[in-house]
């Protein structure tokens, strides 16, 4: 995982790995932006 820098490519993969459940995935995402 090189040249991630954006906030909700970072937010994206945590969510994918740790599989974590969508709607905390999409708030943090919206707190990101």
């Amino acid at each position: 995982m090189a040249d991630v820098q954006d906030c909700a490519d970072v937010v994206r993969y945590v969510c994918i790995s740790m599989n974590v459940s969508r709607i905390w995935c999409q708030q943090v995402e919206f707190e990101q932006h």
